[in-house]
């Protein structure tokens, strides 16, 4: 593609993979992340130093912010990530939960109140049922597709082990409802970038209950900016 890519780095991080195999790379002052890798305004300056176009935000750190997303488009930069009115719409699981709710997903039974602070509501639990994720993209204009879902239901201390595709024992047509819904939200939503919803189904059910839990997907894991 002939495009330059210019990492930045920490000084722990001076002799990882990414940092060495780019064209160039910039150290930041500092060791920890909130002097460095969560520092929107000293990437933005380094940015702008370095005539950088296009940011990709990664995973974690700043790649769900919605201020740095805006801070980006101040600049003149392009943040190759979700623009800040989705990470702003799907940050809040409630508001997701109304979003899904129009969509005509079949949400798990909740609160429907926060309760505490926005981030904590009460849901149905279930005992037996399996997580099945499906990753969707979108281009903003209202075209979304599905990639294949996948079984993620091997787990340890909510870590996933195995991702498995397609998922064991689901029918076809189970499996086209779930890319159909997972389409729906996203049309609705005018994704613009990558969103992976995560699905629980109540195991020898022939139906998708979803436990509302909309996340940003991470962006390309091999590139950092």
């Amino acid at each position: 593609m002939d495009i330059r890519t210019l990492v930045i780095y920490s000084e722990l991080d001076r002799y990882l993979a990414h940092v060495t195999a780019a064209d160039s790379a910039v150290a930041l002052e500092g060791k920890t992340p909130t002097k460095t890798y969560l520092r929107g305004d000293l990437i933005i300056a380094t940015a702008k130093s370095q005539n950088v176009e296009a940011i990709i935000p990664g995973y974690r750190f700043l790649s769900e912010n919605a201020n740095f997303a805006v801070q980006c488009e101040a600049s003149g930069i392009c943040s190759i990530g979700p623009i800040q009115e989705q990470i702003r719409q799907i940050g809040l699981k409630l508001i997701a939960y109304e979003a899904a709710a129009v969509a005509d997903l079949l949400l798990l039974p909740h609160s429907g109140l926060p309760l505490i602070n926005d981030g904590v509501y009460l849901e149905r639990s279930f005992d037996d049922a399996r997580h099945i994720e499906v990753q969707i993209f979108g281009d903003g204009h209202g075209h979304v597709i599905a990639l294949n879902e996948r079984d993620c239901s091997l787990q340890r201390r909510n870590q996933k082990l195995v991702e498995k595709t397609p998922p064991p024992n689901i029918s076809d047509d189970v499996r086209a409802r779930l890319r159909d819904a997972a389409v729906r939200l996203g049309t609705l939503l005018s994704l613009h970038y990558r969103l992976r919803i995560h699905l629980l189904m109540e195991q020898l059910r022939d139906h998708h209950p979803v436990n509302g839990i909309l996340e940003l997907a991470p962006g390309v894991r091999s590139l950092q900016i």
